[in-house]
């Protein structure tokens, strides 16, 4: 192998080298990294065929930044005026791949020392970088073109309701990078006055030398197993300390890092398309920018009651934040926000069906006979511990549509719309029974109740069946119709006997 990487030296194909080299890491053998920290000091930015090689050419130095060698490599690239690679910020020339080198910045070259020098130096630069246009009519140019812009906010109230052209500097625009790039940075805006982007540029160094070693697309913090320091919030390892507050205690959650939202933060206005009831029709909806990850969760206890506090990183803050503003959206609970509805306060619920085929691309089919086993799931949105509620404003209902064949040749029901599904009548006497009714803590997901539907309704007939949880509670746009389906077989012909 070690023949082999000289030879794609030797031949230019620094593509297959570079595979080459962390291949054998992977399996185990270093000594292709002291061959790589020797040999990228001495590449050069033209070396690469478009912007987007850049980083596949350098990511040996963060993937194994901590073997020897790898910060020195990293230094003499970066922090070295002589270097081909410097300065980021400059215009195309030849085939110097400018958004490629700058673009580091959405990488996890952050995390190297000497490329964070260069980006501080960058930052410290008050030279004119270039110009911002901005229409009325939400268009946007940036001059010149080499600089990518990334995306604006066009509803940002602050954006200028008439045509304007306006100056940026070089700290300003890796300000506005670093905050577009990496999760929870500063933010910062071309087109804010000078006074403003100056505060945003100082930020954007705070957060570089607080959490530098520790950045990337995201901000990778650690999982702390007792109440975080002063000297860990220092260090960047924490996000907020309570110590100095009173007694402290961790707060479980069910993994860390978790999604979260900020429910109250409304500082980042922006508009969508929202969809409720009906798929088919949308509205324009006024949202904010809430979204980020919890990577802390403690308690203090004052006046003789705990108080809870998450630290978020998200929307262009590291922040503690009051328990009470923060949710725990069902979007990315186990890759799958389908059919979780308001039940009451912060629960929420979902139906499962227990399917008898392992084939997750169809609906469930059971025997004519069988068991028809469902679930009901509860989960704690919300950041604060939440009791168990009743059920009493809860209800099942199901509908019910004849199979046919499709042109693929696949059993489908034979309602194409909602309206033509025929809903069928409950028994009398339903009730749901929680089976634990402990509190659900922040993030928790557990059984509620599991009931056969065969006692809440009758299948007489083969076909496809849709089963929906309806709730009384206030719908949030979090919600969609808590429902499942399956489809029951015909019954076993018995032969007569003869």
């Amino acid at each position: 192998m070690i023949v082999q990487m000289k030879r794609c030296r030797q031949a230019g194909n620094w593509q297959a080298y570079v595979q080459l080299v962390r291949a054998l890491a992977e399996a185990g053998d270093r000594t292709a990294l002291d061959d790589y920290a020797r040999w990228v000091p001495n590449t050069n930015p033209t070396m690469v065929r478009n912007d987007h090689d850049v980083a596949s050419l350098l990511q040996i130095l963060w993937l194994y930044r901590d073997h020897p060698g790898m910060e020195a490599a990293a230094e003499r690239l970066f922090d070295n005026p002589q270097s081909p690679w410097l300065p980021l910020l400059r215009l195309r020339e030849g085939h110097f791949p400018v958004s490629g080198v700058f673009g580091l910045t959405g990488t996890s070259a952050l995390r190297l020392a000497g490329f964070r020098k260069a980006v501080l130096k960058e930052l410290d630069n008050k030279e004119r970088a270039g110009t911002i246009h901005l229409s009325k009519e939400g268009g946007v140019t940036v001059k010149p073109p080499d600089y990518e812009l990334g995306s604006l906010n066009y509803s940002d109230p602050e954006l200028p309701a008439k045509d304007v052209e306006s100056e940026f500097r070089g700290c300003d625009y890796f300000a506005w990078k670093i905050s577009e790039d990496i999760e929870g940075a500063p933010r910062c805006e071309l087109y804010w006055d000078k006074k403003r982007r100056d505060a945003a540029v100082e930020n954007c160094k705070e957060f570089l030398q607080r959490y530098g070693d520790r950045l990337g697309p995201s901000l990778d913090l650690p999982r702390l197993d007792k109440p975080a320091t002063p000297e860990q919030v220092k260090q960047g390892q924490a996000i907020f300390t309570l110590a100095s507050e009173g007694k402290v205690r961790l707060v479980k959650l069910p993994e860390v890092p978790m999604n979260a939202k900020w429910v109250t933060l409304k500082d980042q206005p922006y508009k969508y398309i929202g969809y409720k009831r009906d798929p088919s029709v949308g509205s324009l909806v006024q949202g904010f920018r809430q979204s980020g990850r919890v990577w802390q969760a403690e308690e203090v206890l004052k006046d003789g009651k705990w108080q809870r506090y998450f630290g978020f990183v998200g929307s262009h803050r590291v922040a503690r934040v009051p328990a009470a503003e923060i949710e725990f959206p069902d979007e990315g609970w186990q890759g799958d926000r389908q059919g979780w509805v308001a039940l009451a306060g912060k629960i929420a619920g979902r139906l499962e069906v227990s399917a008898p085929s392992e084939d997750e691309e169809i609906d469930p089919r059971f025997a004519a006979d069988a068991p028809l086993p469902v679930e009901l799931k509860l989960r704690n949105r919300g950041g604060l511990d939440e009791k168990i509620p009743s059920l009493d404003g809860v209800r099942l209902r199901v509908w019910y549509s004849a199979e046919v064949v499709s042109p693929q040749g696949r059993l489908v029901p034979a309602a194409s719309r909602n309206i033509d599904w025929t809903e069928l009548p409950p028994k009398p006497g339903l009730v749901l029974k929680i089976v634990d009714e402990r509190p659900l803590s922040p993030g928790e997901m557990r059984l509620g109740c599991k009931l056969d539907l065969r006692s809440a309704f009758e299948f007489a007939r083969s076909g496809f069946y849709r089963v929906r949880l309806d709730s009384s509670a206030e719908k949030n746009d979090e919600d969609v119709d808590a429902e499942v389906r399956f489809s029951l077989s015909p019954p076993v012909q018995t032969p007569p006997r003869k």
